[in-house]
C-alpha cells in the first residue's frame, strides 16, 4: 500500500466512483461523476511505514505465549515491481529465539 493512503482514498471516492489514475506521482480521478463521502468511514488498511510495520508485526509474534521461544522469526517485505524479497533486518533481529532460563 506503498502508492495511497485512507486520506487519498476518500478524496477520490468523494467526486468519482470510477477506478483512478496514478502517474508515478498523484492519483487523479478520471471524471467528476459524483461519488460518496462515506469512503472516509472505511479503514483501508494503508500501511504508511511498511518497515515499521513488519518491525511490529514481528515482534507481535515472537511475544506471542503460542509461538515457542525457539522458533526464529524474520522479517520481509514484497516488492511487487522486481518480485524481490526485501529482509528488514531490524524485524529479523526482533525474531530471533529468546533466551530460556533453566529455573
Amino acid at each position: 500500500m506503498e502508492y495511497f493512503d485512507d486520506a487519498t482514498i476518500a478524496r477520490l471516492l468523494k467526486t468519482s466512483l470510477k477506478t483512478a489514475t496514478y502517474n508515478g506521482k498523484v492519483w487523479r480521478n478520471q471524471d467528476n461523476d459524483g461519488g460518496s463521502t462515506e469512503a472516509q468511514f472505511v479503514r483501508w488498511l494503508s500501511i504508511s511505514d511498511p518497515e515499521a510495520a513488519v518491525v511490529e508485526d514481528v515482534q507481535r509474534i515472537r511475544n506471542h505465549p503460542l509461538v515457542s521461544p525457539d522458533v526464529r522469526i524474520h522479517g520481509f517485505l514484497f516488492d511487487v515491481k522486481t518480485g524481490q524479497l526485501i529482509e528488514v533486518k531490524e524485524a529479523s533481529e526482533a525474531g530471533q529465539t529468546l533466551a530460556v532460563s533453566s529455573d
